[in-house]
């Protein structure tokens, strides 16, 4: 949290001193980076419990939109299929949901931990492709989950699935007030 105000204060100081005329080499020297870095560097690390609650805060994150586009997926099936007022849900569809959720908290990591190398001057090295071909293969695995395990295995009523809904976007807003 402080590592991104201390870089939302510099990105200002730039934009402050464009306002002005100057460039980010007047503003931050002439070794940007090292400037950064020795700002970055001097930021106290996150405590264990920061750490714990901001991994806890992005999977309940992912969990509270994955379980909206499920009850929301379940609906339309439901209506198309007259199941309603029951959810049905293939095993298909939970292994793809489990591998949509792996890949958002992976790529939730990946940008924020590496977003200058993600998207920096060697645009298309070895690393970076191999990383976006690894989430298309894994979107394609699980999308075949879903379309060839078809086998129905959990049926709930639609007030068990909105209540479930509701308590993980609770428990998702009350980790993020934590948080801050």
């Amino acid at each position: 949290m402080q590592q991104e105000l201390v870089r939302r204060d510099i990105i200002t100081m730039v934009i402050d001193g464009e306002r002005r005329g100057q460039t980010a080499k007047n503003v931050l020297g002439e070794d940007y980076q090292a400037f950064c870095d020795e700002i970055i560097a001097a930021v106290p690390h996150a405590s264990l419990k920061r750490r714990f609650l901001g991994h806890l805060g992005v999977l309940f994150a992912v969990l509270a939109f994955e379980c909206g586009c499920l009850l929301l997926a379940g609906l339309i099936r439901g209506g198309v299929d007259s199941t309603l007022p029951m959810l049905v849900f293939s095993l298909g569809t939970i292994i793809q949901y489990a591998i949509f959720i792996t890949l958002v908290i992976v790529l939730v990591r990946q940008l924020t931990r590496h977003v200058f190398d993600m998207f920096g001057r060697g645009r298309w090295s070895r690393r970076k492709i191999v990383t976006w071909v690894g989430y298309g293969v894994g979107l394609m695995i699980a999308s075949g989950f879903s379309l060839f395990f078809r086998e129905p295995v959990i049926r709930i009523h639609v007030l068990i699935g909105v209540i479930i809904f509701v308590g993980v976007v609770v428990i998702a807003l009350a980790i993020d007030f934590l948080e801050d």
